[in-house]
């Protein structure tokens, strides 16, 4: 089992070495406004600065719910870099974005090259070829390839905008990647042994799951707002109970409450997961650190012993 003290510890350990390796001020501050609060990590990351204001899209706010103030309108006028996943992660933005003012300082994660983009999965036993919906699943920051693709763009970004600035972006990029790549190497080591079978009850951790080889059973709902079927639960409820211990992964209370017709299946352990790093000892959690704390909630709940 994954003890707190192992992750108190890497937690520190990743703080201290962001104080260490990230400058504190950039000369010639850009703006820069993001949609999500792991895009602003990736950002600030790369920046090493206190620059960039809080992404417009409060982590508790569903991204396909948000919709746009006139003062976040203002907001976004005003930044230099407006950097989003894209108009299928968070469509609020979509319009105001393709606009001719935005053209030159509109910057979509999801339109990098060699970003990987999957279809999301249909609720259901995956085993039983639930397939794939026409969506695309918007989770794309959970995948650490991802992140290390998306963290040179903003790079060669911030270089093209502010090259005063290009030394310390390039530094700042190295340090990431390497934390990036040291946390993909513990998470394939962790994630090795055969894991338990276990279920989401939101699937949305398709990215961070496939990155590390991991498969679960099934999946309750494709989204929060969607409505679990009566059918989905009992083929769910059928699969955990051939095996002997099972993990089921909720992102609250509320998804908890709603999941209690698999919790009352015997072996069945809860585990939390959260795709946007908020539970955190950070008030402002970094990309590593939201990585680190998906491998730990994951291999807490998958590897008990």
């Amino acid at each position: 089992m994954i003890t707190t003290f192992k992750r108190i510890s890497y937690r520190l350990i990743v703080i201290a070495a962001l104080c260490s390796t990230y400058s504190s001020v950039v000369a010639g501050s850009l703006k820069i406004i993001t949609d999500i609060a792991p895009v602003q990590a990736l950002v600030d990351g790369v920046s090493g600065s206190s620059q960039v204001s809080e992404p417009l899209i409060a982590p508790n706010v569903s991204m396909h719910d948000f919709a746009l103030k006139p003062s976040d309108i203002k907001v976004l006028r005003e930044a230099d870099l407006v950097i989003w996943l894209g108009p299928k992660a968070t469509p609020a933005l979509a319009k105001l974005l393709s606009g001719n003012d935005f053209i030159q300082k509109s910057m979509i994660l999801n339109d990098v090259s060699d970003t990987t983009l999957l279809a999301s999965r249909k609720p259901g036993v995956l085993a039983q070829e639930s397939g794939n919906s026409a969506h695309q699943d918007p989770h794309t920051w959970l995948d650490p390839d991802n992140g290390l693709i998306w963290a040179n763009a903003i790079k060669d970004r911030f270089i093209q905008v502010n090259p005063e600035n290009s030394d310390q972006y390039s530094r700042n990029f190295v340090n990431l990647k390497l934390e990036i790549e040291a946390l993909k190497t513990r998470g394939n080591r962790l994630f090795a042994e055969t894991p338990s079978v276990f279920v989401q009850f939101h699937d949305g951790f398709q990215y961070f799951e496939k990155a590390f080889g991991l498969a679960p059973v099934g999946t309750a709902v494709g989204s929060d707002d969607e409505p679990s079927r009566l059918g989905t639960l009992t083929d769910i409820r059928k699969a955990l109970g051939k095996a002997e211990d099972s993990c089921l992964f909720v992102s609250g209370k509320a998804q908890q409450k709603r999941a209690a017709p698999i919790l009352e299946i015997d072996g069945v352990r809860l585990g939390y997961l959260d795709a946007f790093g908020v539970v955190s000892t950070e008030s402002k959690p970094t990309y590593p650190i939201l990585l680190n704390s998906l491998i730990d909630d994951f291999a807490e709940c998958l590897y008990p012993d």
